[in-house]
């Protein structure tokens, strides 16, 4: 299964997102075949449907029966930086971001989250494909849909979308699931427009890298408004809540698998 949770630039300097569902077939290791349930597209915009969101990117409200990644094994992760610099910050900087967004996740949950480095254009790819690098779990690259080599993504042609992002996972017959892959899609063209925007400078975005970093983990999203979680991101907010890291908490509790 891959769940895809996507990020939008508000004309009022606000990030919403919108969610879509893409159900897949397979096989799982000591899981067995992968229940197929359909397929589902959703969409969610503050207080576009009343409905209140789920706290897990699979859906749901129950931790054991949310997609988690194991904590029995290292989970490998790397940022592709080609492009960062084109979304308007010094690539040193970003990266620094990244690994504090990363660490605080570590911190929280007991998750090894070890950071594998890769060179430039490992994640390059045909137009609307994921993001992948063997050997590594969750891939983080910057793209943008008028992008002329290999980092074009049409998804990310609407101009408010700045963010996209990923989690695969296999379900058994009892409703586990264990992520395999995660991915986050930064658009570098979008934010290098919302850094040049006042009440937006690099260290803004790192609520928005901890918020896309949760979908990768499995969280998503939450409806009080000061979490990281919350469906809009703000100039000047922070890192992970108490509340957020509640979530993680319960996901990272679940059975080793």
């Amino acid at each position: 299964m891959v769940f895809l949770a996507r990020t939008l630039l508000a004309a009022s300097a606000t990030l919403l997102a919108v969610l879509s569902i893409s159900l897949a077939t397979g096989v799982g290791p000591g899981l067995g075949p992968v229940t197929v349930s359909g397929a589902a597209h959703e969409r969610s915009r503050l207080g576009a449907d009343g409905r209140a969101p789920s706290p897990f990117l699979s859906g749901g409200n129950d931790p054991a029966t949310a997609a988690h990644w194991s904590t029995c094994q290292p989970i490998r992760w790397t940022i592709d930086r080609t492009n960062i610099e084109a979304s308007g910050v010094a690539r040193q900087g970003e990266v620094g971001r990244w690994q504090r967004v990363v660490a605080s996740f570590s911190d929280v949950t007991g998750y090894r989250l070890k950071y594998v480095a890769t060179k430039p254009g490992r994640a390059a790819h045909e137009p609307g494909v994921l993001p992948t690098i063997d050997g590594v779990d969750i891939v983080i690259t910057y793209e943008s849909a008028d992008d002329p080599g290999g980092y074009q993504r049409p998804s990310l042609a609407d101009s408010r979308r700045v963010a996209e992002s990923w989690l695969s996972w296999l379900e058994d017959g009892t409703g586990r699931k264990r992520a395999t892959t995660g991915s986050v899609v930064m658009d570098y063209e979008d934010l290098a427009a919302a850094t040049g925007i006042g009440g937006y400078d690099p260290e803004d975005r790192f609520a928005l890298m901890a918020h896309e970093f949760g979908h990768a983990m499995g969280l998503g999203h939450d409806e009080d408004e000061s979490t990281v979680m919350f469906d809009e991101w703000l100039a000047g907010k922070g890192g992970l809540t108490d509340a957020d890291k509640a979530t993680l908490r319960a996901l990272a509790a679940q059975s080793c698998d």
